[in-house]
């Protein structure tokens, strides 16, 4: 090989490694984003009264299965949302999914997602995925990308099911789907 291609497969591969560290950061960027959003969607909704007691004065934010997002959320602990401590929990098993007020659910478990919301169905958890079909299936809050930016549906029928208030400001931004 010539030194010229040497140096050309050089540049190019050192151009390779700044875009990747750039998609990198744009990915990290989104993710802050998306979990910003989770955060303004417990702002916006309001929970039963049982849901919220004197041994429960923390807003608990789960996740559960694995994508870069459900790692983000950890940067909302500490955190305080009308008076009530953000706390972040990754949980295992959905058995451990009670003492949650909005439950996210990763892009890992998208052939288990059905099975989890008809399991929590009427419960008073918010839930929020990024798993395509998610809201129009069951789930609550679905994240998804239109144009370069991220919006989200609601499942109105499925929320109010569950004894959960959105905020009218909040579901003016949504697809709403699922009824009235």
């Amino acid at each position: 090989m010539t030194t010229r291609l040497l140096t050309l497969i050089t540049l190019l591969a050192l151009g390779c490694i700044n875009f990747a560290a750039f998609a990198e950061q744009q990915q990290g960027e989104e993710n802050l984003l998306k979990a910003a959003f989770i955060f303004n969607f417990a702002k916006f909704a309001r929970w039963p009264d049982g849901k919220w007691s004197e041994d429960k004065p923390s807003l608990k934010i789960c996740s559960i299965g694995y994508d870069e997002l459900a790692n983000t959320l950890s940067r909302l602990n500490g955190k305080t949302l009308r008076e009530h401590p953000v706390q972040i929990m990754q949980k295992q098993e959905t058995d451990q999914l009670d003492v949650c007020h909005v439950l996210y659910l990763a892009n890992s478990l998208k052939y288990e997602a059905i099975e989890i919301t008809d399991l929590l169905q009427v419960k008073p958890i918010l839930t929020v995925s990024e798993i395509p079909g998610f809201a129009e299936s069951g789930g609550m809050i679905e994240l998804y990308q239109r144009d370069g930016r991220i919006r989200f549906k609601v499942n109105l029928h499925i929320t109010r099911e569950a004894g959960l208030d959105l905020s009218s400001r909040l579901l003016k931004l949504a697809i709403v789907v699922g009824g009235p």
